[in-house]
């Protein structure tokens, strides 16, 4: 047994456990039982965002994304939580904190800002969190996360890994920061059930009673609202038809 010591933590998802782990930099969180995950545990490599996890900063998804893993988790049943202290990629929260500031004032993406002050993109460590899960005899994973470096880490060190996409919650002050990660880190963009577009985006659809929709009922459809497009689940509706939708889509995408 990696940890003996734990208190429970009573959260909106569920109660989950948190381990004493004699590292102020490694914090783990479970859901259940760590000697109890099964064979092929939900996993989240986590690193630690102050401004969104603590002051609710709305200009990343970090926060979403461990919030959603949780509630994976708790769905689930088990699941593991790393929550690793790598502010800024790793380079901390002195750094990070100067980076955003070069944003905001200097009209910088993420990767722009990291380069203007002579920063490497990503330093991240995941040793601690894969040195644990060698410890209790995981031998494979769902990986909560759209970053293949957190993938490769784990498959370098001999980890089998299945990725668990996450959704990000797009909002007008994070859709530049998502767009930049995902068309220059390499993330992996997928869409949320209730995400919104920014609204300078619009989209026409046509409806047509008895008409089809384009795919299979799992497909998010598009309507415009006074603020935004609202994106949602499409379910049972199929009298929708969205004039040149593969366009769309693909615009989505490449905003995102």
């Amino acid at each position: 047994m990696p940890y003996k010591n734990y208190c429970e933590l009573p959260t909106p998802h569920g109660t989950f456990r948190m381990y004493d782990t004699g590292n102020e930099l490694l914090r783990v969180v479970t859901f259940g039982d760590i000697n109890k995950l099964g064979s092929k545990p939900i996993v989240r490599l986590h690193s630690s965002c102050l401004a969104s996890e603590v002051f609710e900063a709305r200009d990343c998804d970090c926060a979403d994304q461990l919030r959603e893993a949780m509630k994976v988790m708790a769905h689930d049943g088990s699941g593991i939580i790393f929550h690793l202290h790598q502010e800024g990629r790793g380079q901390g929260l002195s750094k990070k904190i100067q980076a955003v500031y070069k944003m905001q004032t200097e009209a910088l993406d993420t990767v722009e800002s990291f380069q203007a002050m002579g920063l490497e993109q990503d330093i991240r460590d995941y040793a601690p969190a894969i040195k644990v899960l060698k410890k209790i005899a995981i031998e494979q994973v769902r990986l909560v996360s759209n970053n293949p470096r957190k993938r490769r880490a784990l498959e370098q060190a001999g980890i089998a890994v299945e990725v668990v996409n996450t959704h990000p919650q797009v909002r007008h002050e994070n859709a530049d920061y998502l767009q930049s990660k995902n068309d220059k880190l390499g993330t992996i963009c997928l869409w949320a059930s209730n995400m919104i577009i920014p609204a300078q985006f619009t989209f026409i659809i046509l409806t047509k009673p008895g008409g089809s929709f384009p795919t299979s009922r799992n497909m998010p459809f598009i309507y415009i609202t006074k603020f935004g497009v609202q994106l949602s689940i499409f379910i049972k509706l199929k009298s929708l038809v969205i004039l040149h939708y593969k366009s769309v889509f693909a615009l989505l995408r490449a905003r995102c």
